[in-house]
């Protein structure tokens, strides 16, 4: 099963698709471009910058992800469509460090290719895949704290908070359950 995400900040998508949709564990962006919402003005085309064009496409990609109600560091995949490697790649991987490499940023792996052409007139596009799960085992070790572990494991379905799912406590000795969450923002 899966669930159609559309953004209300993004650039419209210039065809019959969502912006991105949710599938189990991941979310498939559509390729995002540097259009702004509501407008025919594509930031960087006339008159031609390709910095700027590269900025509004990561920045437009970045309000899909969050629309999507995902933190950036969720991002695991990127493709990148360039229709000039030769002249665009030294910026596009520049300005590529400073919004997803390093501390603070998803850090995903990425392919880069090189079109013939966009939809659009543009120079750059990008489609992304976040991950939206993570497997998380918890131990509760009765040893220290016996009362409080057969307490929580009387108790039911335990949830905590910012995890995604529940799950049940099996016997109070060293007690392990496994629940799944998003990842860490």
């Amino acid at each position: 099963m899966s669930q159609d995400i559309h953004s209300t900040r993004a650039p419209e998508p210039v065809g019959p698709y969502p912006h991105a949709k949710r599938a189990g564990d991941f979310v498939f962006l559509s390729g995002v471009g540097p259009r702004q919402r509501g407008s025919a003005i594509i930031p960087g085309v006339d008159p031609f910058d390709f910095e700027v064009q590269c900025r509004a496409c990561f920045e437009n990609v970045k309000l899909v992800v969050a629309d999507a109600g995902l933190a950036w560091t969720t991002v695991v995949d990127v493709t990148i469509y360039l229709t000039n490697m030769k002249r665009d790649f030294p910026t596009y991987n520049r300005i590529y460090a400073e919004y997803f490499a390093g501390a603070g940023n998803p850090n995903p792996t990425r392919t880069t290719l090189e079109i013939v052409g966009l939809p659009t007139p543009i120079s750059v596009e990008v489609k992304a895949v976040c991950w939206v799960g993570c497997f998380v085992l918890v131990r509760i070790y009765c040893v220290e704290h016996p009362q409080l572990a057969s307490s929580i494991a009387k108790s039911g379905p335990l949830v905590m908070p910012s995890l995604s799912k529940s799950a049940t406590l099996g016997p109070p000795q060293n007690a392990s359950i496994a629940v799944r969450s998003p990842p860490p923002t």
